[in-house]
């Protein structure tokens, strides 16, 4: 039987397969017209058409003529039809009528063993017309496909995967074949060469007694070729073990000679390098040594096309060596610089200061801790050539041009350290680690250079792929991703249930419970971390435990809240034994090298299981035994979830604010142009006040969220059509406003250039009756970047900005009176607009004389929604909701005094949450505040627009007309845009004005919706592995699956979904 006749039958074994179960039509991706011919010869199930099987294009085109299509149909009716995807896409793009008659279940086959499917046409055929070339595209007589339509069909595969043994050794590869017939299939010819010069028995074909097949790509097409292989072998009775070389052999002369073991003795004083115990593909445990890994940076930096490197281990295990030995053999080598993206100030001042005096490097950091003589004194080395590696916070290095920061050094390696940060931090509080790979991608468009990404756990493969969301997020080159071995043998996993199904326990129960437990641990000494999800509970813990006489002095407390100092000198005492427990949020994480930490004891475990896993990866360092200790409740993991959703903004916040920026890109095309690509900018404040969700207005979490809000929308974008559509250009301080008197401005504007006369002095309506409010004087404008560059580069200008809204006297030695302009534009006729005013007032009314006493969250959603009923075209439950929760409600506070209108009080935390109206004579006065405020702001407008000035402070008067104008700004019926005080400037590029103005129209963030899909699995897959009644083997097979992408999720259809209170507008 010859390979045709073979091929033939395989596709006749699955076609008769598909019969059985009911398939009507069979789509056969990739075959030739030998392989389709031969299937005429045979009995096959399914009809074929003898001129689809010559691969006819003129019959194609004829086939669906209008005078044909009757014949057409009558032939393809009653029938069970085979034809090849270039029939189908004829019929899906030309004739959709004849669909009609293919059945109901269609499924392809897929025989592709080339990358694309083609075919070739004779001259007289090869013109395609207009509607042709939507579907096919045609080089030279070569016709493919623009887009397969079958590739959206259910789909089986032709050859069942091969059985592929990975290697990472060279050394092992080239034993295990010497001496035997090897038939290597790879696309590098370097690679065939490289394994002859070793003196291997490679041979042409595939004769009988071929041993081995050697290869050293992974790409699916390859995959395919080896299916094809393996079973044209098999039909004729020999197998033959397929062995792929995953890992590097250097074959540079230049590098080659390079002694790297006298770098490791030179340097860090050891003698050899560490053997990693690391997976292949297909799950099987392998080695690869550190020697490798460095080897194969240093090679990539001297290729045209470097490859990258993802290299995953656990903390303490070396990764830090691997980037550091590099820089010191590039810098040698050709004077090149190696980057570190590092995530925490005290991490890369540590590393620095252990590179210094321990290992005799040049290494030096940048971040917000120097002074401006401090860093230019750097940058003046660095670019010298004085410096081997370079720490760069990711703000520095997106923030700043690379030349102003490195000179005309060229980057021998640029390493992103803790690279899971990319996409978590990069898309909740640190949006600048998301914008790394957009760099990276301009920066080697012209400068080729290695990237290492680096990180102690990700989920390599599967639905939960991590690994391959980052290498798309940094935009990395065909990187080879090393995953060591992630079981801990040291450390005991020991889950104990607190509740049954009759008895549940409180949170106030809980917190007991683990007070007792610390309370034993720290009477026995024994180093302990205790992790909570809250800082309240971490605080009440800590109290708790303070009030036990044995232990007072021995437990300290380590947050998000815990001041730098404070912080510093627990993390001291507890790591040289002072202390013996920590209790802690995830705060106490990265950057903590502490190795005799006996217990990590979690009071309510995280709701990802790879944050579970990294946070027990802190005990044991030392390989001495260490313990995994919770005492588990069903809603522990509530905590973790409900922090991760906060940070997520809500659908309709995300429409509004691509609304806002559509407005400004009308806006600025109709001032400026029309094309499609415009500039605006957007001040934080113009859309922080949609994402303030707490009881406190805290400005810098505001603005984070702002930005993070502003990436989410860019990437949700780009990744929509394929193409950014918008980018953030840079972020900047701009102007500060300010009145002052006549003879204070002139003295001032003498003395510094910057300053300039902006506006007249302005008279408007006061929120108290006839009254005014009289500027003292006229509107100036500060540029403060131009200030801060020329006078005041010894500080931080976000330092100096604070100064000129806060403490002016102190840097102009004169008062000034810093100002907000608001530029407000009405969206809706000011009857229609105080009339909706009205009615939300009404409204507020309504709901505050139906909570006369405390209610529950859900009820007083409730209240909300059943008001609303009577005013249907007034605004959406959400935009409503938001709008009660954050601007008619105050925390009630004991011995506070009632701000001016608020109509409700809360209390409680986020999981007991409660609501009650204000007395009437309250209410009655925030009414009459919230009626003079509208009056003093909206009355006074013309043309629909209108210049406004309010201090910068949060004075009073301020706080309630911004808050106006932001509930005005949701209900749709204004814009205003901020700019001076204290917020920065982004510049946005809009590259495709239309796609924009579309896409704001209706818009939805399908990457929001992404991640909440993810938050929602991985809590089912945390669930599974907390409630599973396992033994400590088991529960590191079940961690040693999740993080290799081999978790059956299947499983997980059983684990009940939580109950969970609602975070919209609830977050604390």
């Amino acid at each position: 039987m010859n390979h045709t006749q073979a091929k033939a039958l395989r596709v006749l074994e699955i076609m008769r397969d598909l019969e059985s179960k009911g398939v009507d039509t069979v789509i056969l991706k990739g075959l030739d017209c030998d392989v389709l011919k031969e299937l005429l010869k045979n009995n096959s199930p399914f009809h074929i058409f003898e001129e689809d099987a010559c691969l006819g294009f003129k019959w194609y085109r004829d086939v669906i003529r209008p005078e044909n299509l009757m014949e057409t149909m009558r032939s393809l009716q009653g029938r069970k039809i085979a034809m090849t995807s270039w029939f189908y896409a004829i019929i899906d793009n030309f004739a959709k009528i004849l669909k009609r008659v293919l059945g109901k279940r269609l499924v392809a086959i897929n025989c592709n063993v080339e990358p694309v499917d083609h075919i070739y046409l004779p001259a007289s055929e090869s013109i395609l017309d207009e509607y042709e070339r939507e579907i096919f595209d045609i080089n030279k007589g070569r016709i493919t496909f623009v887009k397969d339509p079958s590739g959206s069909l259910e789909v089986v595969q032709m050859y069942d995967p091969p059985k592929i043994t990975e290697m990472l050794n060279f050394d092992t590869l080239l034993s295990t074949v010497s001496g035997k017939k090897v038939k290597v299939i790879d696309k590098n010819a370097d690679f065939e060469n490289l394994l002859k010069s070793k003196g291997l028995r490679i041979v042409p074909g595939f004769s009988n007694d071929l041993d081995y097949i050697v290869t050293s790509q992974k790409e699916r097409e390859n995959e395919y070729k080896l299916a094809e292989i393996a079973y044209l072998l098999s039909c004729s009775g020999k197998q033959v073990e397929i062995l792929r070389f995953a890992g590097y052999y250097s074959q540079s002369e230049s590098t080659s000679k390079v002694d790297l073991t006298a770098y490791l003795r030179k340097s860090f004083l050891y003698e050899k390098f560490i053997e990693y115990p690391v997976y292949t593909s297909e799950g099987s445990k392998t080695s690869i040594s550190q020697e490798v890994l460095v080897r194969f940076l240093i090679d990539q930096h001297f290729e045209e096309k470097p490859k990258d490197l993802f290299f995953i281990a656990s903390t303490g295990s070396g990764k830090s060596l691997i980037y550091q030995l590099v820089s010191a053999v590039l810098k040698d080598l050709d004077n090149s610089l190696t980057i570190v993206i590092s995530p925490l100030k005290a991490l890369m001042e540590d590393q620095v200061f252990g590179m210094r005096k321990f290992r005799g490097f040049n290494a030096e950091y940048i971040n917000s801790s120097l002074t401006y003589e401090e860093r230019i004194a750097i940058l003046e080395k660095v670019k010298d050539g004085e410096v081997d590696i370079l720490y760069l916070s990711p703000e520095t290095f997106i923030q700043h041009r690379l030349e102003h920061l490195i000179g005309s050094r060229k980057i021998g390696l640029f390493v992103v350290d803790e690279a899971h940060l990319v996409n978590t931090w990069g898309r909740t509080f640190r949006v600048d680690y998301g914008y790394i790979g957009d760099q990276l991608k301009l920066l080697r468009k012209d400068t080729p250079f290695p990237v290492l990404a680096t990180t102690a756990t990700a989920i390599y493969g599967g639905l939960l792929d991590t690994v391959g969301e980052i290498v798309e997020s940094l935009s990395m080159k065909n990187p080879w991703v090393v995953l060591t071995d992630v079981r801990r043998h040291n450390i005991d996993i020991q889950i104990e249930y607190l509740e049954t199904d009759r008895k549940r326990i409180s949170r106030l129960a809980k917190i007991e419970d683990t007070v007792q437990h610390i309370k034993e641990l720290a009477e026995k000494n024994v180093k302990t971390i205790v992790y909570c999800p809250f800082v309240k509970q971490a605080e009440d813990i800590k109290i708790r435990l303070e009030s036990f006489s044995t232990i007072k002095d021995k437990v300290a407390l380590y947050t998000g809240r815990t001041d730098d100092e404070d912080r510093k000198r627990s993390y001291h005492l507890f790591k040289n034994g002072n202390y013996s427990v920590i209790v802690a949020t995830k705060a106490f994480g990265m950057g903590i090298n502490i190795e005799d930490i006996e217990v990590v004891y979690h009071h309510c475990v995280p709701n990802i299981l790879m944050d579970y896993i990294q946070e027990i990866g802190r005990g044991g360092r030392n390989n001495k035994q260490a313990y995994a200790v919770t005492r588990y409740a069903k809603s522990d993991p509530n905590n973790g979830y409900l922090l991760s959703t906060f940070s997520i903004p809500q659908q309709w916040k995300l429409n509004h604010i691509i609304n806002h920026i559509a407005y400004q890109v009308r806006a600025a095309t109709d001032r400026s142009n029309k094309s499609n690509k415009v500039d605006i900018t957007l001040s934080l404040d113009d859309i922080k006040y949609i994402l303030f969700t707490g009881d406190d207005w805290d400005e810098g979490q505001l603005r984070n969220k702002a930005r993070v809000a502003l990436y989410l929308i860019q990437k949700d974008l780009e990744a929509k059509k394929g193409r950014p559509i918008i980018y953030r250009k840079s972020e900047n301080y701009q102007y500060i406003y300010f009145t002052a008197k006549d003879d204070v401005a002139e003295e001032l504007m003498e003395r510094f250039p910057e300053i300039r006369k902006y506006d007249e002095p302005y008279t408007r309506k006061s929120m108290y009756r006839d009254q005014e409010i009289r500027s003292e004087g006229s509107v100036y404008v500060v540029d403060v970047r131009n200030l801060w560059e020329t006078y005041f580069r010894e500080q931080n200008i976000s330092r100096l900005v604070w100064l000129i809204v806060n403490r002016p006297l102190e840097v102009f030695g004169k008062e000034i009176h810093p100002k907000v302009k608001a530029e407000i534009t009405l969206k809706r006729p000011f009857n229609a607009i105080s009339s909706v005013f009205e009615n939300l007032l009404r409204i507020l009314d309504q709901i505050a004389d139906s909570t006369p006493r405390q209610v529950s969250v859900e009820v007083f959603e409730n209240t909300i929604s059943n008001a609303l009923k009577s005013f249907p075209n007034l605004t959406e439950k959400e935009e409503m909701r938001t709008i009660v929760l954050n601007y008619f409600t105050e925390q009630l506070i004991r011995g506070g005094q009632p701000n001016p209108g608020y109509y409700f009080w809360k209390q409680g935390d986020v999981f007991n949450r409660k609501f009650v109206a204000k007395d009437d004579y309250i209410r009655k006065n925030s009414r009459q505040t919230w009626e003079l405020a509208f009056e003093s702001v909206i009355q006074g407008i013309q043309d629909n627009q209108i210049t406004l000035y309010f201090n910068a402070g949060n004075d009073q008067d301020t706080r309630i007309k911004r808050n106006l104008l932001n509930v005005l700004d949701i209900l749709n019926l204004v814009t205003t845009h901020f700019s001076g005080g204290d917020s920065t400037i982004i510049q946005i590029a809009c590259l495709d004005r239309a796609t924009l103005l579309r896409q704001s129209s209706d818009y939805s963030c399908e990457l929001t919706k992404r991640i909440k899909k993810r938050l929602n699995l991985e809590l089912k897959i945390a669930r599974a592995f907390y409630e599973a009644q396992i033994n400590d083997d088991k529960r590191w097979d079940f961690i040693e699956e999740y993080l290799c992408g081999q978790l059956d999720l299947s499983t997980l259809d059983s684990v009940r979904d939580p109950a969970l209170p609602k975070t919209d507008g609830l977050e604390s």
